[in-house]
């Protein structure tokens, strides 16, 4: 058996960003091929202007022609929630400065690279049965903290929250040494709305669809960010205005073979840490 292999270029981009934050060398005097990389949010505004901001409120105004060239290779502003960028600082100086080192800034960047990272959107239905009638799983996922090595080392993966309402989701699976067998690799992530007025945890189903795809010659590495809105607002209406204490995440796991274990195994997530704003 073979070590993961990367099938396209926006994983190969995350396996060298190590936090969900943007990295950046604006304080650098050499002379670099990127001025920053990460993970943002796209905001598309009501006069059809794209901008993206990350998870510490800095904003970033692409050039009209680098959106319009990110665009024709494929990213879709309007319909991405979560994306990855990497961009160059335009020679216009910045739109605002910042009054001390931790107030959100604003520039002005010309995009290099623009994918987005939005996974399928999170189902909702009514309980168990309902899961079961609707949502195909006919393999079990490796892991939820797969650990990937580069050139530098290695590196393990873990579920994160982006912020209050996305959650990044790293899952490891088997598939066929073949780009084109992607596509038969589905990922669903369900919330059951069966929820008791009592309860403390947010419980998520991860299932995975593998098609006709029975090899296990590769692994390959899933990473996208879940908008859990939906299911946030219903836990919230269910158990009178509460906010989850945890984010439990149940899936078969198995790195043996592509036969589905009878159990599902846990991980929890504590959400009480996480940032409201």
């Amino acid at each position: 058996m073979k070590v993961l292999k990367v099938h396209s270029l926006f994983i190969a981009l995350t396996l060298s960003v190590m936090s969900i934050s943007l990295t950046s060398c604006f304080d650098s005097e050499s002379e670099n091929t990127i001025d920053g990389q990460g993970f943002v949010l796209v905001e598309n505004s009501l006069y059809g202007g794209t901008y993206f901001e990350d998870v510490n409120g800095n904003t970033y105004y692409p050039t009209s022609a680098s959106l319009i060239s990110m665009q024709a290779a494929g990213f879709e502003p309007s319909s991405t929630k979560l994306a990855f960028i990497q961009y160059k600082l335009a020679k216009e100086v910045p739109v605002t400065k910042a009054d001390t080192p931790k107030t959100p800034q604003s520039y002005n960047i010309e995009l290099l690279y623009a994918a987005s990272f939005d996974g399928a959107p999170v189902r909702t239905l009514a309980d168990e049965a309902e899961m079961e009638a609707q949502v195909p799983e006919t393999a079990p996922v490796i892991s939820l903290e797969p650990v990937i090595g580069n050139n530098y080392g290695s590196s393990t993966y873990v579920p994160i929250f982006y912020n209050a309402n996305i959650l990044m989701l790293p899952v490891l699976y088997y598939m066929r040494n073949n780009s084109d067998m992607l596509k038969e690799h589905k990922l669903s992530l369900v919330f059951l709305t069966d929820v008791s007025k009592d309860a403390d945890d947010l419980v998520l189903y991860l299932s995975l669809d593998k098609g006709e795809d029975n090899s296990i010659e590769y692994k390959n590495l899933s990473y996208a960010g879940y908008d859990l809105t939906a299911a946030l607002n219903i836990f919230s209406m269910k158990t009178m205005g509460k906010k989850p204490q945890r984010v439990i995440i149940k899936a078969h796991i198995s790195d043996i073979n592509t036969d589905l274990p009878e159990d599902y195994e846990d991980y929890t997530l504590d959400y009480t840490k996480v940032d409201a704003e």
